[in-house]
């Protein structure tokens, strides 16, 4: 048996600690004051079966699993490449904290609401690179898209071409699956051959949707040293392009969003392409996952704890008489 979140059992040491320091003080012939026990309203006898409950629900907190059994996975059938704009325009501070961090946070809330699709990362400037192959991983994942900044790609500019041919190339190779792109980018300083990658990407059944970020005013680049980027002595503006963005969207039979002063939902936006997914191509997977436990713990423990509830709410009038007033307490532990 394995525990999928262990640093729960810490908690354990609360129960097991108020009762070895009970223990302690009953062999010293001081027991401990009702305060520490509900307020005094638990009797004697009733106690250890309130503590198995806390233990119960402790342990069940952890997620204990047993051995590894086969499931089914959902497979959509589909494939989502990003293509993500790491040039330093993304740094531009119109959009909070900027534009790269705050595609960021949109690309983690798409990743969140996944359900068995394969998604990849490529990373594009002046060059291109694949950060993330196609996988159902998206804890690592979203661990390369935290990584990416303007030092991953090392030549400047911005060349959707390049990113979509990348991708093409490498990435889009299984004829069954469905398959799309998410280019995001400012959409400045393109370096030709758009249109024609934009027509293979249409030959090869993929749709390339765009989304824009950044505002029509601009702003102005930081140049990473607490400065600006300069041209011939003059502060450089990044402004949103939205036209060459629009363009592959147009030619590709795709979808163009702009995020110019919200934040686009893109987890909403990818399941209503979903929903339009021919049922020919989605398909069931065999897993390996390992069987869950904590339901066998947790509830026991609730009922032990209810139990225990109900029991101090019926003796609350009679506990007090028995055990003396709170003040003679307070009098008792001061003295020790």
């Amino acid at each position: 048996m394995t525990f999928h979140d262990p640093y729960w059992l810490v908690l354990l040491l609360v129960p097991l600690g108020v009762t070895w320091l009970a223990s302690r003080r009953r062999a010293q012939g001081y027991p401990l004051p009702p305060r520490l026990w509900a307020g005094g309203l638990l009797s004697t006898r009733l106690r250890p079966l309130g503590l198995l409950g806390l233990i119960l629900v402790i342990v069940a907190l952890a997620r204990p699993q047993g051995e590894r059994v086969q499931t089914q996975a959902f497979d959509s059938g589909r494939d989502l490449i990003i293509l993500l704009d790491v040039s330093r325009s993304m740094l531009a501070q119109d959009l909070k904290p900027n534009r790269l961090e705050r595609t960021k946070e949109m690309l983690a809330d798409l990743v969140a609401g996944l359900k068995g699709e394969r998604v990849g990362l490529v990373l594009f400037s002046g060059g291109a690179q694949i950060a993330s192959p196609l996988t159902r991983d998206y804890g690592f994942f979203l661990k390369v898209l935290a990584e990416a900044n303007p030092e991953a790609v090392q030549a400047g500019g911005t060349a959707f071409a390049k990113a979509i041919e990348l991708s093409l190339e490498q990435l889009f190779f299984d004829g069954t699956r469905v398959k799309d792109m998410l280019l995001i980018s400012d959409g400045g300083d393109q370096l030709g051959g758009l249109l024609e990658v934009a027509q293979l990407a249409k030959q090869k059944g993929v749709r390339v949707h765009s989304m824009g970020v950044g505002t029509l005013e601009g702003a102005l680049i930081p140049d990473g040293q607490g400065g600006t980027i300069q041209y011939q002595g003059n502060p450089v503006k990044a402004k949103l392009m939205e036209a060459p963005l629009r363009l592959i969207a147009e030619q590709t039979e795709a979808i163009y969003l702009s995020a110019q002063d919200k934040r686009v939902d893109l987890s909403e936006f990818f399941h209503e392409i979903v929903e339009k997914l021919p049922l020919q191509t989605q398909s069931k997977q065999k897993r390996e996952v390992r069987s869950e436990l904590y339901f066998w713990l947790l509830w026991p423990g609730v009922f032990f704890l209810t139990l225990e509830a109900l029991a101090t709410r019926a003796q609350k009038s009679l506990y007090f008489p028995l055990w003396g007033s709170q003040a003679k307490w307070k009098r008792i532990w001061r003295r020790t």
